[in-house]
């Protein structure tokens, strides 16, 4: 029996496995081992002390041993599980990490925009500082240019004034002798002042016509010059002084034919001489008005053409031609010398 047993060890290791629980078996009370007596070994319920292992013993220990290597194998997903879990961990935080890098690339990215646009910026601004400096030093340029010629043109002005003052001298010492006219045949016209002749010439031959009679043409001047714009200009108010006559006739036609009673008659008297009443003058005049009192007006001596004296007022219009002098009561007023 030991030959088998030992036989049985070497085949098979003996597996320790875990033995249903016996119901539990009824202690005996101990005895007290007598001095001199050997006590008694205990043996496995069932089994008597030397004998073999059963059939069923053995089925036992198989059955065990399958138990225990399939609660083995019922194990190893576990650990195959937690294996997957220890290799899949890392995968998880890669991915964890994914978003981290490209929170990063984001940011990068709006930086480098953010520095783009600054730059464009900049440079937009760079640029434009550079234009309104370009525009200002052109302006600077053109108004250096508008000063030049500003001064070139003062000069030049300077310059045709005291040619024109040379010629005014020149035009006044000719004007003494006067100017033709159509309507004088044995002499020439003049009124003292060499632009006034020629201001007078260029009115009447824009106004009558050469082929006309002097009656009718002396008559067209007046109905002209009395229908002209009737303007109270204050320059014109108090005239006094040598040359009154003339100055107040230049003002008659260089303010677009326009004017008072005393800028009608003295350019009307001119225009008169013109045609060749050589004695018309204006003459300021004090006139007792219809209504009482006296006013400050200006008329016309003329001698007609057929020897009468008569007296021109343009402020009546057409009534006021060629009538006779004794018409008004006036008193002269010496203008000049006021």
């Amino acid at each position: 029996m030991s030959d088998d047993m030992d036989k049985t060890a070497s085949r098979k290791p003996v597996v320790q496995v875990h033995v249903p629980q016996q119901p539990a078996r009824s202690e005996e009370p101990k005895q007290q081992v007598r001095t001199g007596q050997r006590p008694k070994r205990k043996t496995r319920p069932g089994h008597t002390s030397g004998q073999r292992r059963t059939r069923a013993e053995r089925q036992g220990t198989s059955q065990s041993n399958s138990s225990s290597r399939n609660r083995t194998r019922a194990d190893a997903p576990r650990r195959n599980r937690s294996a997957r879990a220890q290799h899949a961990a890392p995968k998880r935080r890669s991915r964890r990490g994914v978003p981290v890098v490209v929170l990063l690339v984001a940011v990068l990215l709006s930086v480098v925009c953010s520095v783009l646009v600054t730059r464009s910026i900049l440079i937009g601004q760079v640029r434009e500082a550079q234009s309104e400096a370009a525009a200002a030093q052109n302006r600077a340029k053109s108004l250096a240019d508008q000063l030049e010629g500003q001064s070139a043109k003062d000069t030049t002005k300077g310059a045709d004034a005291a040619a024109g003052a040379d010629a005014t001298k020149d035009k006044a010492t000719v004007s003494q002798s006067g100017l033709e006219s159509p309507w004088i045949s044995d002499g020439k016209f003049s009124t003292g002042d060499a632009t006034l002749d020629e201001e007078v010439k260029t009115y009447c031959d824009g106004v009558v016509d050469k082929s006309q009679d002097v009656d009718t043409a002396a008559l067209e001047l007046f109905k002209s010059i009395a229908w002209s714009e009737y303007v109270e200009r204050d320059s014109a108010q108090s005239p006094s002084g040598k040359d009154w006559r003339t100055k107040f006739a230049r003002m008659y036609y260089e303010n677009d034919c326009s004017g008072n009673c005393y800028e009608f008659s003295t350019f009307l008297s001119y225009c008169l001489r013109y045609l060749g009443f050589s004695d018309a003058k204006a003459e300021g005049v004090l006139v007792e008005l219809q209504s009482g009192g006296w006013g400050d007006h200006c008329i016309v001596y003329v001698t007609n053409k057929d020897g009468s004296s008569c007296i021109c007022d343009t402020a009546r219009g057409t009534n006021g031609w060629m009538i006779p002098s004794t018409s008004y009561n006036v008193q002269m007023q010496d203008l000049e010398n006021a």
